[in-house]
Order: C-alpha cells, then structure tokens, then sequence
C-alpha cells in the first residue's frame, strides 16, 4: 500500500477518529475535574464538621506572615498552626488549627495526631478537640476525639464510641495509657488503643507546650 493510499483508507480515518475522540474527552474530563475539584479549605472543613457536629465552629490558621486568620472552604492551601509534621512523645502532629465559636468565648484547638504503637507497627490517627483556657495558659479538657484513619489495625472495627467518648470524662495527669486500672481500652483491640492512645497524648502535649502551660 501507498502512503496516498494509507491516508485514505479506512484504517487510517479510524486512527483519526480515535484521536479525536481521545482529545475531545481529555478536554471534557479537564473540565469536569475543574468543577468537581475540592480544595484543601473544602476538605478542612469537612473534617472539621465530623468534630463539631452540633456547633458551628469557626476555624483559624495563619496567614504568610504568621498572623491568625480565618480558614474558608474556599482556601486552595490553608496554612494551619503546623508548617510541617512534629513528633509529640509517640505521636506525629500532622496538623492543628484554632476553633472558636460564634455564640461562645470557648476556645479549642483542634489536632491532627498520627499515635504509633498499633498493631504490627500500625498506626492510627486522629482529630483531637481540646479545650484551653489562652488566658491562664492552661489545658482545660478533651472536648471529642474523631479516628480519622489507621494503618495495619484488623481490629480497629472493635473500638466503640463509648471509648472515644471516655477521653473526654477526665485528663489524668501522667496521660491515657492501655495498662492498669484506669486503662482506656476497647476489648480485643489493645494495640489499636494503645495507638489511639498515643495520638490524643501527643495531641494533648503539643498543645500545652503550643500554649506554653507550666509543668
């Protein structure tokens, strides 16, 4: 075959047609993708309405210069009080941000903790809400604990609501542990526990060392 005859056979119009249906649809998935894209505010938010489900909470980061300022849905990258991961005790803070209500003068800070110590060196992370008093530089409380998500916890299916709830009943001193007594733990998932554990420990110190509490 000819290279005139090629071009009119009906291979080569298929091969044409191919391509522009190819690049038609890379045009329309482009636009699809631009209305349909969620932006790193939207999805703070989102996070953040798990958390407070019966509040409207108003959350603050900082801006380039280090000022606080209000994060909207409509921010492509929010910068929160974390400008990249720490290590807190057995915890990694990914992320944190201050929450403030429209009919209260509670204050929160609210903590994106990854607690190691999971099962087979799995981890689990969470958001922690907890309140302070900014005046007294003090921790007052855990206001909720949300599992955002985990690594390698068969079991994590066994942690109740009711455990999540039990970190918000009191704020022992030497932190929440899986052993004795006083253990907060679910039965059948320990390692899980003792991840979770970890990552509202870690939360709960960075934030006294943020508001600089005294020992």
């Amino acid at each position: 075959m000819t290279v005139k005859g090629f071009f009119k056979s009906n291979a080569f119009k298929c091969i044409i047609t191919l391509l522009c249906v190819l690049l038609v649809s890379g045009v329309l998935l482009t636009i699809a993708y631009g209305f349909m894209e969620v932006s790193n505010g939207e999805r703070l938010q989102r996070a953040v309405k798990k958390v407070y489900t019966t509040s409207s909470p108003i959350v603050h980061g900082l801006d380039e210069d280090g000022n606080d300022v209000i994060i909207s849905s409509d921010d492509k990258n929010p910068k929160g009080l974390v400008s990249e991961s720490v290590t807190s005790g057995n915890a990694v803070i990914i992320s944190a941000y201050k929450i403030t209500f429209e009919n209260s003068d509670d204050v929160h800070y609210l903590v994106q903790s990854r607690g190691k110590g999971g099962y087979s060196g799995g981890t689990v992370t969470c958001w922690v809400a907890i309140k302070v008093d900014l005046e007294n530089k003090k921790v007052l409380k855990i206001e909720k604990v949300q599992i955002g998500e985990n690594t390698n916890q068969s079991f994590i299916g066994k942690i109740t609501e009711k455990m999540l709830n039990d970190f918000t009943e009191d704020l022992p001193e030497e932190g929440f542990t899986t052993k004795g007594d006083d253990a907060t733990v679910s039965t059948g998932a320990t390692y899980s526990s003792n991840a979770i554990c970890n990552s509202v420990n870690g939360a709960v110190d960075w934030v006294r060392k943020t508001i600089g509490e005294a020992e």
